[in-house]
């Protein structure tokens, strides 16, 4: 597998890097054992286990499917464009598959690309953007389901919702004099030092 040279190499960066240099006394011309690793097991969690479901033999035909419906697309009219959203809608129920916005795209013959010049008004028309829009909305949907019956980790769905659909926290702010605040304060830290034992 190695040349000579290449495995002393190899081990000498292998002693420098790991500091295991006890083999000092080995002949150095005689070749180490190669030990093969066992795979590590990982135990699925989350989402993997949700994808493991929709991943199976029938995805790639699926796929190409989609693909299909994307490429029968003549032009990119709202009507077409919506046409091809409802097919990859009745495709997706037909083999079981979660609903995502690159496929969905594809099947209304976009690029992701295209989707996002589409929704930030740099090509196409108002009737696009709407369908580009509601197009993302179901995606948004489908990924919000799966986080509130618990098929995913929540956390990822707020990451998803705040990276991906623009949703956002809003932080309160009151009005309202601020020596109020500050009075009160120095009030509560007085009575909590009163009440220290000496």
């Amino acid at each position: 597998m190695f040349s000579d040279k290449t495995r002393k190499e190899l081990e000498q960066q292998y002693a420098f890097f790991t500091g295991k240099d006890d083999d000092k006394d080995k002949d150095p011309d005689e070749p180490y054992e190669l030990v093969p690793m066992e795979p590590r097991k990982l135990k699925p969690r989350g989402t993997y286990q949700v994808m493991q479901e929709y991943v199976g033999s029938d995805y790639p035909e699926f796929l190409l499917k989609v693909a299909a419906i994307g490429l029968t697309i003549r032009d990119r009219s709202a009507a077409e464009m919506k046409r091809g959203m409802l097919e990859y809608l009745k495709l997706c129920q037909q083999y079981n598959k979660p609903i995502t916005n690159q496929a969905i795209y594809t099947a209304m013959g976009l690029t992701y690309y295209n989707a996002v010049d589409i929704l930030r008004g740099r090509s196409g028309g108002k009737e696009q953007r709407a369908i580009v829009t509601y197009a993302k909305q179901l995606c948004a949907m489908h990924r919000e389901a799966l986080g509130t019956t618990g098929a995913i980790n929540p956390i990822l769905t707020i990451f998803w919702q705040k990276a991906y659909d623009g949703l956002r926290e809003d932080a309160e702010t009151g009005v309202g004099d601020s020596d109020d605040i500050t009075r009160e304060s120095a009030e509560t830290i007085a009575e909590k030092y009163a009440e220290l034992p000496d």
